[in-house]
């Protein structure tokens, strides 16, 4: 499931793979390949802190902490 698509106005693109990880691929660094397990998001959510993601600027905050929020809420498989 996407979380957040690319578009005209969202430079990420953010999913859950098939390992229950989710993916968070900024337009500059789809490369990058970069996960996190549930624990880490939380972490992330929890210290307000966001520093650490590729591409992260702090305009983005809001729009990650909601992809975030809405995938911690999602059942687990």
């Amino acid at each position: 499931m996407a979380y957040l698509r690319y578009s005209r106005t969202c430079e990420w693109y953010i999913f859950e793979r098939d390992d229950s990880r989710l993916v968070v691929c900024h337009q500059d660094f789809r490369d990058s390949d970069t996960s996190y397990d549930r624990s880490e998001v939380a972490s992330f959510l929890a210290h307000d802190s966001f520093e650490s993601i590729p591409g992260y600027r702090p305009d983005q905050k809001e729009v990650l902490r909601g992809a975030f929020l809405a995938w911690l809420q999602d059942p687990v498989d």
